[in-house]
């Protein structure tokens, strides 16, 4: 929803106005709609707001905070940022929304406390006075803010539970900076200190990038997810306010009953996410998770409309627009469906068709927004939907990301750790039933299985070793140069998500937490705020993540069908081939095709031809002679990911190679 900036300065340094305008007007495209600037003066106290600008050949010490706003929730001025309290002993930035705000408030009235405003800033900044950080677990939202705190003279900073909004920080001779995006910090004198090479050669090899706090850059770290950051003077510490508590005796050991649970939170949380003062559309595939967003927002709607909170009232009325991309001759394409469900729940369809050089000609803008590598050039698309969203007049969007790594939507990952999980439990005829019912739909064979259930079998602390040290890399690992440190260590066995009861349940955890999630997080984050737009989340619910890790996995997977509860909640509401199609369609762009064929030239102009920056990172001569080969048509030669990745990070070095470069 916003772009925030902030920096703690020690007494004896101070920074420039000019410099804490430059930070923060570099996150405009966050929030076009107003800027407005905080001074804390912690020596006594004093608080400044700047609400029309910073004042020029000012030199600051203290706490800053710099905000770009794109308004959602009232829009009146009682909703700008930064927001104080009453008696100026706290003051926040925030970026994100709050969706439960409506019953925070309520809770919070019944204390005495009163509101100045409509929306959920200022009930965070107030929820936060009353409980202090013991508010974040009370929390059902996506978050990322700063917050002084007066009366312990601590600078408070905190994500939501899954990374959805981004926020990072930097040192620089003892100024603290944080902000939105990695390109802010870097803005930020004497910040830029280079690549982090260990980590730029890991995602060479293996595509991993958002399973830590570190970056792909010297110095610059992110603030873990479901945690909070406390500074005082000197002193750092982070504490963790939230863990994965998937506790199987919440779920109905009827599977009737487990359905309509799981329908009733998935309807909950569609419904907090609609909540806005301006328009709301949404992402559409044409597949079960976008369709089933659309399917309960229409049951809302019918149930009616006028008894439901105003900015509720007003998402719903606003909600008639659907965003999709297509990709007429290609076997991913869903137009056919994407139009099925827009006439059936009376969707207004914008279709974008995008062209392979539409989508190499925003590759440049997409690498700067992203700030770090990305691993599929779906991003740009992804960019050109939110862009097209913005056109339309929409600024909300909702998305279905979150399905697939909760309930088991990969056909070609998940089935094969729920059937050594069956192996493993001696449960044969549940295995051979399973068995026939995937047969085709995963790449492993039964030995691999077999494989995999021998490892199962070994003490949990060997397998967190191989866990750690095991490469999982796509291609060739010959064409790379040797690491220089070993791989992050894998998040499965982290206690921070819980222990895993079975195969399936750290294969699911891994990817939520560490693999997949943290990745789609960004991208989806950062393409939209790109595009000045704000998307929201219902799978990624905590509610709805807690209650899907603790389902058993026989209503994950079963008779050959993956996302189980999810068809089961839905199969009486959505068209029928939707609900019980075989397979996934990825959202993704055929960019295989595109590498031979239309964006071949630029490849060999970046990869082949042209000086590279990767050099370091490459075994250059067995590099260009495979990349040589793959785009011939050798497909033993390479992979289109390691391809993408190269590409990707070749153009991502040279955006960031400065701190001039970083420059919009």
């Amino acid at each position: 929803m916003c772009g925030l900036v902030t920096l703690m300065i020690p007494e004896d340094r101070s920074v420039s106005a000019d410099v804490i305008r430059h930070l923060t007007e570099s996150l405009r495209h966050r929030g076009p709609d107003d800027v407005a600037y905080l001074h804390v003066d912690p020596r006594t106290g004093n608080v400044t707001p700047w609400m029309n600008g910073l004042p020029e050949a000012r030199a600051l010490s203290g706490v800053v905070f710099g905000f770009q706003r794109l308004s959602i929730l009232d829009l009146s001025p009682a909703g700008r940022q930064p927001v104080l309290t009453r008696d100026r002993s706290l003051a926040m930035t925030f970026n994100g929304e709050i969706y439960n705000y409506v019953e925070l408030a309520d809770e919070l009235a019944q204390s005495g406390t009163t509101f100045t405003s409509h929306g959920d800033s200022e009930v965070l900044l107030k929820a936060y006075e009353h409980w202090g950080a013991a508010c974040l677990p009370k929390l059902n939202g996506m978050w990322a803010f700063t917050l002084w705190d007066g009366r312990r003279r601590c600078l408070v900073a905190s994500r939501d539970r899954f990374g959805v909004k981004p926020l990072y920080y930097a040192t620089v001779d003892g100024v603290w900076i944080l902000a939105s995006e990695i390109k802010t910090l870097l803005l930020y004198p004497g910040a830029h200190r280079g690549f982090n090479e260990a980590r730029i050669l890991n995602y060479l090899r293996d595509g991993r990038i958002d399973d830590g706090d570190e970056t792909l850059f010297e110095g610059v770290k992110a603030v873990l997810p479901a945690s909070y950051l406390e500074l005082t003077g000197d002193e750092q510490r982070v504490t963790r306010f939230w863990h994965l508590d998937a506790q199987p005796d919440r779920v109905d050991p009827d599977p009737a009953r487990a359905v309509a649970d799981f329908r009733n939170l998935l309807s909950d949380a569609v419904r907090l996410r609609l909540r806005s003062d301006v328009p709301v559309g949404t992402m559409l595939s044409g597949g079960l998770d976008s369709t089933s967003i659309v399917a309960l927002i229409d049951e809302l709607k019918e149930s009616g409309i006028a008894s439901r909170p105003p900015s509720e009232a007003r998402g719903l009325r606003s909600f008639h627009r659907a965003f999709s991309a297509c990709w007429p001759g290609w076997p991913g394409n869903e137009e056919e469906k994407i139009d099925g469900v827009c006439s059936r729940f009376d969707l207004k369809a914008q279709k974008l068709y995008p062209k392979p050089d539409e989508v190499l000609g925003v590759l440049e803008k997409v690498v700067y927004h992203l700030d770090q590598p990305f691993q599929t050039p779906i991003a740009a698309v992804n960019y050109l939907l939110m862009s097209a969203a913005r056109e339309a007049g929409v600024k909300v969007v909702l998305n279905g990301h979150g399905a697939d790594e909760t309930l088991a939507g990969y056909a070609e990952i998940f089935p094969f750790y729920h059937l050594v999980d069956l192996l493993r439990g001696l449960d044969v005829p549940a295995f051979m039933s399973e068995h026939r019912a995937f047969r085709g739909r995963s790449a492993h064979s039964t030995t691999a299985m077999l494989r995999a259930l021998a490892g199962r079998l070994l003490p949990a602390r060997i397998r967190a070793r191989r866990a750690r040290t095991t490469q999982v890399s796509i291609g060739r690992d010959d064409l790379f140069a040797r690491p220089a440190v070993a791989n992050t260590p894998r998040g499965i066995f982290d206690a921070r998500y819980g222990a895993a009861p079975s195969l399936l349940e750290e294969s699911l955890r891994d990817r939520f937490f560490v693999q997949y999630i943290p990745q789609w997080m960004r991208m989806e984050d950062r393409m939209s705020m790109a595009a000045s737009v704000e998307s929201r989340l219902p799978f990624m619910d905590y509610r709805l993540v807690e209650y899907a890790f603790g389902l058993p996995a026989e209503m994950k997977l079963r008779d050959g069908r993956t996302k189980f509860i999810l068809r089961e909640a839905m199969a009486q509401t959505l068209p029928q081939d939707i609900v019980f199609e075989q397979e996934k369609v990825k959202f993704a762009v055929p960019e295989m095709r595109w590498f031979r064929r239309e964006w071949r030239p630029f490849i060999e102009e970046t990869l082949l031809t042209s000086r590279r920056r990767i050099d370091p990172f490459l075994n250059v001569s067995g590099f260009q002679r495979q990349l040589g080969a793959w785009l011939g048509g050798d497909d033993t030669a390479m992979t289109p990911q390691v391809v993408w990745r190269a590409l990707n990070t070749e153009l991502w070095m040279q955006r960031f190679q400065s701190d001039e470069s970083v420059r919009p």
